[in-house]
């Protein structure tokens, strides 16, 4: 027993040994790279082994199964064809009910076999196979040229047996064909599906020993990471030292605080900053050290603050803070920004502090620069507008005394001296003109409009404008259309022609004795372009780049006659942008030059388009009007004065604004011409004061006659409650232009009556209805004389001075009667006739006159009547007369 006993203890022991050494084995092989890297590799060749074994199995098995389901299909397919013959073959034989039932059967299992055949994803590579899919057509086709007789009544089935059974003995080669093709199919596929899978087993024993690599490989690529731990760790001391230089050379301040409020970073930018020492703040409570207090206030709250809201709170409190305390009290303005770090020991509180004194006063000094320059294009503009006002005003006064002197008597070297200074007065014009326009469409101050428009016509209408200027020069201007059809579009004409205008001027400066084109043709997008072509001297290449650009003259052989301000070519290529399109130039130096406006996208329209502009002098009104015009300039009165009498019109002078509405809501007008700029009250300031107070000129069109001319003046006048704006200078046709569309010729002056019957009962009173019948008599004799005189054109210059003089005698006799109307047709005769007026101004006037006295007869007829009567009856006296009337 004892022995025994000994013999067990000494069996467990050395099985213990055992298990001693394979454990101190394994953690030797654990510890040793080489062996781990042995053992995986053994282990991953025996798991390779035995999965590839498998995957074999499996797949011979898989592969087996589908193959002979596919093959017993198609075998069963010809079997099925068998019975379907044997139960035909019976059927005939014997004929009963019963059997057909059989065959039905048996045709319904073939035709469920095909079916499956013909749909079956297992037989997807057979039926790719030509030969495979065209018997199985022709089985197909046998199945469907027999199936309405299996499915139609016994007695159709019965009839049909003999020519069934044929098609079934037909098709029975066709099936056994399919039979055959599909073994061998198979046979062939079997084959590749061997010689694919040992070639992809092959591969994946060259993965699997690839895997082991680059397994071993890594287990190397560890153990030389773990070797290179301290390197890395070293590294990363030096970059903290690195950090840590950064902050402390860095022009923001840097404050860390810990969890527990201990400061545990101070930069010098700090120190600096808030003339702390580190040594008095590092190791420190925050709330210790000599900081600004809000920034200690922020900083406790984020600490305090739940995790998850810390963040939001510490970018509020940064925006909050926009200023700092240093030791010594002074305040700095600051940019601030705290920051939640997590770490090991717990949360910190980083705050970085930047002194934003010197960005301030540089950003000071660029809105400073700023404001200067915003005040620099106000001046521009104040600019802009006063020099228009201070040109414009003695132009006007230049421009209507050359067009008064011009309808005087002169001779032929007057008329080219006269001619000469409007030329000149039109080329200033023309100068200021580009610059305000310029200067509004920089400043966004003018709209473009979409209305029909002839694009001919246009074209028309700047031949009429430059021909004469181009046959100066010695040019011939011709003007094309070639787009098909009726050239009507959309679009701003005003603008195009203004353009145009530009462009052919242009052309004319620089060509001499040469052709201009203005070609108009179809563009791209439903547009249209039109091209200005001259013969001039051309454009050197050099200069194309910058010849739309403002104030640039191209000197050329003709630069002392050709002058200008390099304003033109500039304003056309911002009028083309403004309006969708462009402007481009090419050209040949002593060729000539070609500028095409293009506009693509204007929409062809069939809309009525309005007539193009005429060369046609504007004609007066039929009557005269009651003018009241404002102006404190003599010249520029005194002109306006001239033009207005000249036409037949009655003009009230005021030389301020104040002294504008005295008259308005003393006397009724047709129509008040009101200067802007004025002493004591100007023209804005007096169309406010007459439109808000009852008067008889308080709905009467009031004009702005003006020089400044820039649209948001204009804006600002008709917001006034002017009804329009005339911008200086000024012509005799737009002047007569506009009195004919703000006034009708039938309406009289508001307020104006044909008899004044307060002033007619005090002369039948004082002079009695006979007396009064007579003095109404002699005065229509000696108005009819009068009318009859003025209607004759060959008119001696003395003859004229004697109607005048009979016009004033007549007018004063008039007023007696209270004959207001007619005496101021009278009064605006005499002015008329002593100004020498036009023979169609003086037939004017004359119909006005008629008419006047006209309906003056019939109230002053109608007036006597009533007192005859009255006087006849009671005998009353002037009082019952003046009652009546």
């Amino acid at each position: 027993m004892g022995s025994d006993g000994q013999d067990i203890s000494a069996a467990r022991h050395g099985r213990n040994s055992r298990l001693t050494r394979f454990a101190g084995g394994l953690r030797l092989c654990f510890r040793s790279a080489a062996c781990w890297a042995a053992l995986v590799m053994v282990f991953c060749v025996a798991s390779s082994a035995f999965l590839i074994q498998n995957v074999l199995l499996d797949l011979e098995q898989h592969r087996s199964a589908i193959e002979d389901r596919v093959l017993w299909n198609i075998g069963q397919a010809e079997v099925e064809l068998g019975a379907l013959e044997a139960a035909l073959a019976d059927a005939q034989l014997y004929p009963r009910t019963g059997d057909l039932g059989r065959v039905r059967r048996a045709f319904d299992i073939f035709y469920s076999r095909i079916k499956i055949i013909e749909e079956g994803a297992a037989y997807k590579d057979l039926r790719e196979s030509a030969e495979f899919d065209a018997n199985l057509a022709a089985i197909r086709a046998f199945l469907d040229r027999n199936v309405a007789k299996i499915d139609g009544p016994d007695d159709q089935l019965q009839g049909a047996l003999d020519s069934l059974h044929v098609d079934v003995n037909a098709i029975r080669s066709t099936v056994r064909q399919i039979v055959l093709h599909t073994v061998s199919l198979r046979t062939q596929f079997a084959d590749s599906i061997r010689s694919t899978l040992v070639t992809t087993l092959i591969q994946l024993g060259a993965l699997g020993a690839l895997l082991i690599v680059v397994l071993v490989l890594s287990t190397l690529f560890v153990l030389r990471l773990s070797r290179s731990a301290e390197l890395r760790a070293q590294r990363i001391g030096e970059t903290k030292s690195r950090i840590e230089a950064i902050l402390t050379r860095t022009s923001g301040a840097v404050i860390t605080v810990s969890q527990d409020g201990i400061v545990t970073d101070f930069n010098r930018a700090a120190e600096r900053m808030f003339g702390i020492a580190a040594a008095d703040a590092l190791d420190r409570h925050i709330a210790d050290v000599a900081i600004d207090e809000d920034l200690k206030t922020a900083i406790r709250r984020v600490k305090q603050s739940a995790a998850g809201s810390d963040i939001t709170l510490a970018a509020n409190l940064s925006e909050q803070i926009t200023q700092a305390r240093r030791k010594d009290g002074r305040l700095f303005p600051v940019k601030a920004s705290i920051s939640v770090l997590k770490s090991e020991a717990g949360r910190m509180v980083l705050v970085w502090i930047s002194d934003i004194t010197e960005r301030l006063q540089r950003e000071q000094a660029l809105k400073e620069a700023l404001e200067s320059a915003l005040a620099g294009e106000n001046t521009k503009a104040r600019m802009l507008s006063l020099m228009s006002h201070e040109i414009r005003t003695p132009l006007n006064g230049l421009i209507g005394a050359l067009q008064v002197l011009g309808e005087t008597r002169l001779t032929d070297r007057q008329q080219k001296i006269i001619g000469t200074m409007q030329t000149s007065c039109d080329i200033l014009m023309s100068h200021v003109n580009s610059v305000l326009d310029i200067s509004r469409i920089d400043a966004k101050g003018i709209e473009t409009t979409q209305e029909p428009f002839n694009v001919e016509n246009v074209a028309r209408e700047v031949y009429e404008n430059q021909v004469h200027a181009a046959h100066l020069a010695g040019n011939t201007l011709v003007v094309e259309n070639m787009i098909a059809g009726e050239p009507t579009y959309l679009g701003d004409a005003r603008m195009i022609r203004q353009t145009l205008i530009n462009l052919v001027s242009n052309a004319i400066k620089f060509t001499h004795g040469g052709v201009i084109h203005i070609r108009s043709t179809e563009g791209a997008d439903g547009g249209f372009e039109i091209a200005v072509q001259d013969t001039g001297i051309g454009i050197a290449p050099e200069n194309l780049a910058r010849i739309f650009d403002d104030f640039v003259t191209i000197d050329g052989r003709y630069e002392r006659s050709a002058g200008g301000t390099g304003l033109g070519l500039g304003l056309s290529r911002r009028l083309a942008e403004m309006m969708g399109g462009s402007l481009t130039v090419s050209s040949t130096l002593g060729k000539g030059s070609t500028f095409l406006l293009s506009l693509p996208g204007a929409a062809r329209t069939s809309a009525p388009v309005a007539a193009p502009q005429g060369a046609e002098e504007a004609t007066p009104p039929s009557r005269p009007l009651r003018i009241l015009v404002a102006e404190d300039n003599l010249i520029n009165l005194e002109i306006l004065t001239e033009l207005l009498v000249a036409d037949g019109h009655h003009v009230t002078a005021a030389r301020d604004g104040q002294e504008a509405v005295r008259l308005a809501r003393r006397e009724a007008f047709d129509m008040i011409l009101m200067d802007i700029s004025m002493p004591v009250m100007n023209g804005a300031d007096a169309t406010r004061e007459i439109r808000g107070a009852p008067g008889p000129c308080s709905a009467v069109p009031i004009v702005a006659v003006t020089a400044y001319a820039q649209a948001s003046e204009v804006e600002g006048f008709l917001a006034a409650g002017m009804t329009a704006a005339l911008a200086k200078p000024i012509s005799r046709a737009r002047l007569r232009q506009l009195l004919a569309e703000l006034t009708t010729d039938s309406a009289p002056a508001p307020g104006i009556a044909a008899i004044e019957e307060e002033n007619l009962r005090d002369l039948i009173e004082a002079l009695g209805i006979q007396r009064i019948s007579k003095i109404a008599s002699e005065i229509d004799t000696d108005l009819q004389a009068l009318v009859s005189r003025m209607n004759n054109p060959n008119a001696a210059p003395a003859e004229r001075n004697g109607l005048a003089q009979d016009a004033h005698k007549l007018a004063g006799a008039v007023a007696m009667l209270g004959a207001h109307r007619t005496r101021d047709t009278l009064v605006a005769i005499e002015s008329s006739l002593k100004e020498g007026c036009a023979h169609d101004v003086a037939a004017t006037l004359c119909r006005t006159l008629r008419e006047d006295w006209r309906q003056t007869s019939e109230e002053l007829d109608s007036v006597l009547a009533i007192a005859a009567a009255l006087a006849a009856d009671q005998n009353s006296a002037p009082d019952t007369i003046r009652k009546a009337t």
